[in-house]
């Protein structure tokens, strides 16, 4: 839970799982509890492989399955 004040000085939270001691928080001025993190480019560059690498087993599994049915339904 990190706490970040806004222009006039109110206090808000907000809740991050994965953050660490110190966190970059983007909030809108005109809405302060609605925030968001900064997320490092480490961070980034991770979650777009894990994206990619699942996705690609997600396909390729869907592929082999439908393959698997054809060859099954063709005798």
């Amino acid at each position: 839970m990190y706490r970040h004040a806004d222009q006039d000085g109110g206090l808000h939270f907000y809740r991050e799982p994965t953050g660490g001691q110190q966190l970059d928080i983007s909030y809108d001025p005109r809405n302060p509890s609605r925030a968001s993190a900064r997320q490092p480019l480490y961070g980034q560059v991770v979650m777009a492989l894990v994206t990619v690498v699942g996705l690609g087993m997600a396909c390729g599994g869907l592929g082999l399955t439908g393959y698997q049915l054809f060859l099954a339904l063709r005798g």
